[in-house]
């Protein structure tokens, strides 16, 4: 739901006080203008039904019930279910969509404050064609038993790329026309009555009037099935007292550790959704499922599997990235192939430590090492100290971090191919740690 002074959806069981109410047509609900008196208890409230793209939902069954009012209407043209000018000020009403079983479903609930209240509320997803083919009115109305994630739940490696795998890349990408909605508001004298003086006072009101107006330039909208948070870590962000242990246990600057993160992710462990941040390497993938012989069985995959290091940028035709969701559509995609060596094929977290090394480093699994990643921001500072001293047996790395030798670290950390691949990755460093030093 949006433009609500106070807006806050619930879950509940509807009350059905006012389920033998007949819906009023659309056409007989135009609210006759009242003097109000300023602060007094009733307030005029609308509700508008719209979809993904702020369309009009028709025909939709709606129910509201509170302030000891309850009203069930069907939404118009516009999707506009109905306006109350008695609403009372403060007090809770619940809204309603009647789904096909003839049940009404509590969709949110909002609170009343101001005068005016225009209440927006909005299907979650825009005629899915992939998964579910239903329209905006449908949505609402059926529950479409896709599975989702609750807060404060933190995602696994086994049930992102088990039961949520069919949903991950699953979207609808709209193309609209180049309009947008244009307000010409109209500035109005209203007379008001003071209830102590009895004195009329006139005051201005604004009027908003909405027309479409078309800019010739098109906009592209994603909706993707499911939500649009899909994990819930503990703590997102590497403390200045972990950064302080991880430098004194290294025996380097706490600058020089801030550079690795900085240079590699900008400092974000997580994406928006609250997923780790990962890079999926579709030439690691190549190598650990390469057989020892005879073709290779993935070779025709070739934007996940491939010998050539590539594929990071979104394709063409993919659609925005709001969600950041892009990187876990490929890995997800490898992981029905070969799901551990899909995971290896990442790098991980903040700090972009490769999976492949989980058993040098002590993991039990590949799965083990991106489940702490998940959890939390310790997990991924525990897995850069383990990639630090892995390393170190073959390499002196943490010498080039104490030295700030940031070619050295360069060479250690991203292999010997940086030159052609990364070459401006020790300029990078350097300048991350003047900034932090």
């Amino acid at each position: 739901m949006t433009n609500s002074p106070s807006n806050m959806p619930i879950n509940g069981a509807p009350n059905t006080a006012a389920d033998d109410l007949h819906p009023a047509p659309a056409s007989s609900r135009a609210a006759t203008p009242v003097v109000r008196k300023p602060g007094e208890p009733e307030v005029e409230v609308t509700f508008v039904f719209v979809d993904a793209v702020k369309h009009g939902i028709k025909g939709l069954d709606v129910k509201m019930e509170g302030g000891g009012k309850a009203e069930i209407a069907t939404t118009g043209e516009d999707g506009t279910a109905t306006i109350w000018t008695d609403a009372k000020r403060g007090e809770p009403i619940k809204i309603y969509v009647k789904k096909r079983t003839g049940d009404f479903d509590l969709k949110g609930t909002v609170t009343p404050k101001l005068d005016v209240n225009n209440y927006t509320i909005q299907s979650p997803e825009y005629h899915l064609e992939a998964i579910t083919k239903l329209d905006a009115e449908e949505q609402l109305e059926r529950d479409l038993n896709i599975p989702t994630v609750k807060e404060g739940e933190i995602m696994t490696v086994e049930r992102l790329m088990g039961e949520l795998a069919p949903y991950v890349a699953s979207k609808q990408v709209v193309t609209e026309a180049g309009k947008v909605i244009k307000d010409s508001p109209i500035r109005k004298r209203v007379v008001t009555v003071d209830p102590k003086t009895h004195k009329t006072k006139t005051k201005i009101e604004i009027e908003h009037h909405y027309q479409v107006v078309d800019t010739k330039k098109p906009h592209t909208v994603v909706m993707y099935v499911l939500g649009s948070r899909l994990n819930y870590p503990i703590a997102t962000e590497v403390t200045e007292a972990q950064y302080a242990a991880m430098a004194k246990e290294l025996g380097c600057e706490v600058a020089a550790i801030k550079a690795v993160a900085k240079t590699e992710t900008n400092s974000a462990a997580y994406f928006p959704n609250g997923l780790p941040v990962i890079l999926f390497e579709r030439h690691k993938f190549f190598k650990l499922t390469k057989p020892a012989g005879g073709s290779h069985p993935y070779a025709k995959f070739s934007d996940i599997c491939n010998p050539t290091p590539g594929g990071y940028h979104l394709p063409v035709d993919h659609g925005p990235d709001p969600l950041r969701i892009w990187q876990y559509e490929r890995l997800v995609k490898a992981a029905q192939l070969d799901r551990t060596a899909a995971v290896a094929s990442c790098s991980w977290g903040a700090f972009q430590v490769m999976g492949e090394y989980w058993h040098s480093m002590g993991y039990s699994s590949p799965e083990n090492l991106a489940n702490e990643c998940m959890a939390s921001i310790d997990g991924q500072a525990k897995l850069f100290m383990k990639y630090i001293k892995m390393k170190d047996r073959e390499v002196k790395i943490i010498k080039s971090l104490i030295d700030k030798d940031w070619e050295g670290f360069t060479n250690f950390y991203n292999g010997a191919n940086w030159k052609s691949q990364n070459p401006d990755y020790p300029e990078k460093m350097k300048k991350a740690y003047d900034e932090n030093k």
